[in-house]
């Protein structure tokens, strides 16, 4: 019998990525790839795993999970119940046979593996403290050297019916000259500090549609920030920058979270849903109509309703418009309700 902390235990990250074929770069406690488990057309560091911890996150994709879940994206195993396929997988990486161990050993090897586990947990956590602390006047700086007005990136705004940005909220969008005039926004700390600038490339230009700057979070929120959020004024969530765009001029009062990534919108409620409990107000959620926007409206709308917000008394709302996003709905002049 395969047993599932032995395996884990022996299971490593860059084991796994060779073991699938692929190229990745190691950059400090982390592999970088341009795949994930389930697409290999990404652009450069989409995907990052930790080489201590074996866990991973797909930034365009919103994916993320340990060795095991990788293993099972890989193999196509639905999980939770194909999970001993992905450990009879795993095991065969990891070069595990059955167990021969007592129980007594089992069960030091486990205590073992958790406290090595918990140490790598805390190194990754106190790295990602120090890459947020020094994304922000990286991005920054990088915010400020954007441009107030591109003919390129106004005439991408008016294809996308969301032009009216430049008249009504103009400090929230700028243009990247590097992406040929591409319209971006800011990402927000819950605090309100810019940790990273997100650019909606323009077609042309071709994949990545929507990047980040280098080693700079892709968590945070687009146009406003969580410590905005206060009485009387609506808090919408929805994903994409474009859908961020399109929010700010369906809710012009409201204080819009946008998402960076799908696998994001739920982070956000985490953090915002609290807030909007506290100040007695309402939150607006705007999924993608697709199956990955329904299950992260669904994580979403868990924490929500664990704030203590509610759809029968008014505190929370699911807008559903009939399109693929939000943009697509205003283009063909869908327009929000009461």
């Amino acid at each position: 019998m395969l047993d599932v902390d032995e395996v884990r235990s022996a299971l490593q990250s860059r084991a796994v990525l060779e073991f699938y074929g692929w190229q990745f770069k190691k950059s400090g406690d982390e592999l970088e790839s341009s795949a994930c488990p389930t697409r290999s057309d990404h652009s450069r560091r989409a995907f990052v795993v930790n080489a201590n911890s074996g866990r991973w996150q797909c930034f365009p994709c919103g994916t993320s999970g340990d060795l095991f879940d990788f293993i099972a994206a890989a193999e196509r195993i639905s999980m939770p119940s194909g999970f001993s396929g992905a450990l009879a997988k795993a095991a065969e990486i990891a070069g595990v046979g059955a167990t021969a161990l007592t129980a007594d050993e089992r069960r030091r090897r486990k205590l073992e593996w958790m406290s090595r586990a918990a140490d790598a947990e805390r190194k990754e956590k106190e790295g990602r403290r120090v890459r947020d602390v020094a994304a922000v006047p990286i991005a920054t700086a990088y915010w400020d050297s954007l441009l107030p007005e591109h003919d390129r990136g106004i005439a991408y705004l008016r294809e996308r019916h969301v032009v009216e940005m430049l008249a009504t909220f103009k400090d929230a969008i700028r243009f990247d000259p590097k992406h040929g005039g591409s319209p971006a926004l800011a990402l927000y700390s819950r605090d309100g500090d810019i940790r990273n600038v997100v650019a909606r490339r323009v077609p042309e230009l071709g994949e990545p549609k929507t990047p980040g700057l280098y080693q700079c979070p892709t968590a945070g929120t687009l146009v406003n920030a969580v410590c905005q959020i206060e009485a009387e004024r609506d808090v919408v969530l929805t994903e994409g920058l474009v859908d961020s765009m399109t929010a700010r001029i369906a809710w012009p009062s409201a204080i819009v979270l946008g998402a960076h990534g799908a696998g994001n919108l739920a982070k956000i409620a985490m953090l915002a849903a609290p807030a909007v409990a506290k100040c007695k107000t309402r939150m607006v959620v705007v999924p993608h109509h697709d199956r990955r926007g329904f299950e992260t409206a669904v994580d979403a709308c868990r924490f929500a309703i664990d704030a203590g917000l509610d759809t029968r008394k008014g505190s929370l709302k699911i807008v559903r418009h009939g399109q693929k996003d939000l943009n697509d709905a205003w283009r063909l002049g869908w327009r929000p309700t009461a």
